[in-house]
């Protein structure tokens, strides 16, 4: 009991209680503070989006933490361990779901909490590993080699071979998410130019108050705006069309 009260562990597949958000995060915790659980949610990258939650930290989430990404059910693990702040921590995948500019801002967030920890990290993404004190391999069941970063680069075996495979799979994993980022820009600025296009004139914003809010007919809006019923008419369908067109847009979104 005493080894298990020194470790936390960080798993990929994270552990989350029907409860609430704060319960969550102290669990595990004999006498959780209010400040140092905030701070924890901070180094995590989290506490913005319980900020945006309906009831912050005593929001409610199902067991398995249903309706949550697993970015977020990631970021709420580690979160968790932090708060414990004891001298063992594991992490086994725990950045898997993040995306590796999200999983460096984390790493630099807890820097200075980890000296004095000793953190066992398991991982294939190679920029977790940058950083450790030293570096097993492990293929087949068996360490195959070990040292740090450095030193395994120069000896060129099957570290090397493994970072190679990853900058090569991290390059075009990156052109191909600019690819879709354009792709995304491009779309909505599509749509933007689509809803200017919609845009109402006042006449148009006019016929439709006066038609669906007072319900005249077409033949008291047309001598109340000079114009002939049939003029009106077009003008109330051409509206609405336009109308229709931008709630399509809308859900497309």
């Amino acid at each position: 009991m005493t080894l298990r009260a020194n470790i936390s562990i960080v798993s990929q597949d994270v552990v989350i209680f029907s409860g609430s958000v704060r319960e969550n995060l102290q669990y595990g915790c004999i006498h959780p503070e209010e400040s140092k659980m905030i701070e924890a949610a901070k180094d995590a990258e989290i506490h913005d989006f319980i900020m945006t939650m309906s009831d912050g930290y005593d929001t409610k989430i199902g067991e398995g933490g249903v309706g949550l990404s697993g970015g977020q059910l990631q970021r709420l693990s580690i979160a968790r361990a932090l708060l414990r702040d004891v001298k063992i921590l594991v992490m086994d995948e725990a950045t898997s779901a993040l995306d590796s500019i999200s999983e460096a801002k984390i790493y630099e967030n807890i820097k200075k909490r980890i000296e004095d920890k000793t953190v066992v990290l398991i991982s294939h993404r190679i920029s977790t590993l940058k950083n450790a004190g030293k570096i097993y391999v492990i293929s087949e069941n068996r360490i195959t080699e070990s040292g740090t970063f450095d030193e395994l680069l120069a000896r060129k075996e099957e570290f090397y071979k493994f970072y190679q495979a990853s900058a090569k799979e991290s390059e075009e994993e990156l052109a191909e998410e600019i690819k879709i980022r354009t792709e995304i820009a491009r779309r909505g600025k599509e749509k933007e130019k689509a809803k200017k296009a919609l845009k109402l004139s006042p006449l148009e914003k006019k016929v439709l108050k006066l038609y669906y809010e007072e319900e005249l007919t077409y033949a008291k809006i047309a001598r109340e705006l000079g114009l002939s019923p049939y003029d009106v008419n077009l003008i109330r369908r051409s509206a609405s069309d336009k109308l229709k067109r931008l709630k399509e847009l809308e859900v497309e979104e």
